[in-house]
């Protein structure tokens, strides 16, 4: 797959629908990767046809997902605060963590004072340099 593709290929997915999520999902996850995938984002969650969220993400799962891959793991659910966010990184071991609904709620969630130990203002003239590197075609149209 990662062949007949010029960006990074990533792939977000779900625990798998069965009666051993863990070992599925890590099933899953390693298909992908040899498939190409670049990073493997797992929301550690089943889909839910009643609601969107049901019950706390399984770290557990992204936890050995980590041990069980080579490319990088993100880590997505149970992150409301700061705190979660840490405590899901040291529960998980993933390379990074993804947060979804809260930043909604709150979209400088990630500028507090700790992160990479700047002010929020210096913050957001990191992220727009970050983003400013990015190759035009690969920018959405806002």
């Amino acid at each position: 797959m990662f062949h007949l593709l010029q960006p990074p290929t990533s792939v977000k997915l779900r625990l798998c629908p069965s009666s051993s999520p863990l070992s599925s999902t890590v099933e899953l996850a390693t298909l992908l990767e040899q498939a190409g995938a670049s990073w493997v984002t797992l929301h550690a969650r089943h889909v839910s046809a009643r609601r969107r969220r049901q019950g706390a993400a399984d770290l557990d799962v992204v936890h050995a997902l980590k041990k069980a891959l080579k490319v990088p793991v993100i880590s997505n659910g149970n992150v409301r605060t700061w705190e979660d966010m840490q405590k899901n990184k040291e529960e998980t071991e993933a390379d990074g963590i993804m947060v979804g609904e809260t930043l909604l709620g709150n979209p400088w969630f990630v500028t507090v004072p700790h992160f990479l130990g700047l002010p929020s203002l210096m913050t957001r003239v990191v992220y727009l340099q970050m983003s400013s590197r990015i190759p035009f075609e690969y920018r959405l149209n806002i």
